[in-house]
């Protein structure tokens, strides 16, 4: 019986990390970690999305990397906590998972992106997500804890996508104001 329980558990453990690894979106030619989309927006200007999603963004905590107002184009890092299983049962481990967040406006739509999902940890770094096995070696971060940073990256990804998908989606922007215009 004993036998029967652990290989369960095992089967287990090894489905979860199929799982977690198959939430995450792998783009066919760069091999990465990817989440885009355009999405259409009838009726909104180009000015008015690129104001919304950048106020968006800097509100969110992401931080600038470029700005091309003319361009239509906006690039920031973004990261979130992760908390995942440590090599001593009942204890968990903390860390970052660092990205990279680019949107281009156009009228009537715009195209977000997500890349670049890397892990990070005082008590060793995992690296690139796209990585079957950490960076820092399967002792240090074992792979129930791999798969619950990958799984969570793929949570949190997505409700950084809903939420900026819900934030365009609503009336334009207030115009930036001029100091004349009080």
């Amino acid at each position: 019986m004993k036998k029967v329980v652990f290989s369960f558990v095992i089967l287990l453990l090894m489905t979860s990390n199929l799982i977690a690894q198959n939430q995450l979106p792998i783009d066919a030619e760069t091999k990465k970690i990817t989440y885009t989309e355009v999405v259409q927006v009838d009726g909104a200007k180009k000015d008015d999305l690129y104001l919304k999603a950048k106020n968006w963004a800097l509100a969110n905590g992401f931080k600038q990397v470029t700005d091309s107002k003319a361009e239509g184009k906006f690039v920031a890092k973004g990261h979130f906590g992760v908390q995942y299983p440590s090599p001593m049962r009942g204890m968990n481990h903390s860390g970052t998972v660092n990205y990279l967040f680019s949107i281009s406006v156009k009228d009537g739509k715009y195209k977000y992106e997500l890349v670049d999902f890397v892990h990070e940890s005082p008590k060793g770094n995992g690296g690139k997500l796209e990585n079957e096995t950490p960076q820092c070696g399967k002792y240090t971060l074992v792979p129930a804890g791999w798969s619950t940073i990958k799984t969570k990256s793929a949570e949190s990804a997505q409700a950084t996508v809903n939420s900026l998908k819900q934030e365009l989606a609503g009336a334009p922007a207030a115009v930036e104001k001029k100091s004349e215009d009080w």
